[in-house]
């Protein structure tokens, strides 16, 4: 096995790992979306504007270091 293969395992492995995390905060996931809705409809401070716009911010980037993950890692195990 070459070293890009094991790479490839391993960007596997830590996607599989943050997907099961997603999965199981999925309500969470859920309620921070929900809650973008009250930046525009509710009278909140700053403070909550900025954790409700973190949050959205830090799935975001969840989400697509997931889908990278399984694109190299698929990449890198795949016979070519």
């Amino acid at each position: 096995m070459n070293q890009k293969k094991a790479l490839g395992y391993i960007f596997y492995g830590i996607a599989i790992l943050l997907s099961l995390s997603v999965g199981s905060s999925l309500g969470e996931f859920l309620g921070d979306f929900i809650r973008l809705t009250k930046i525009f409809s509710t009278d909140i401070n700053g403070l909550q504007r900025g954790q409700i716009i973190g949050s959205i911010i830090f799935w975001i980037l969840l989400i697509v270091a997931i889908y990278y993950l399984f694109k190299y890692g698929r990449k890198y195990v795949r016979n070519k």
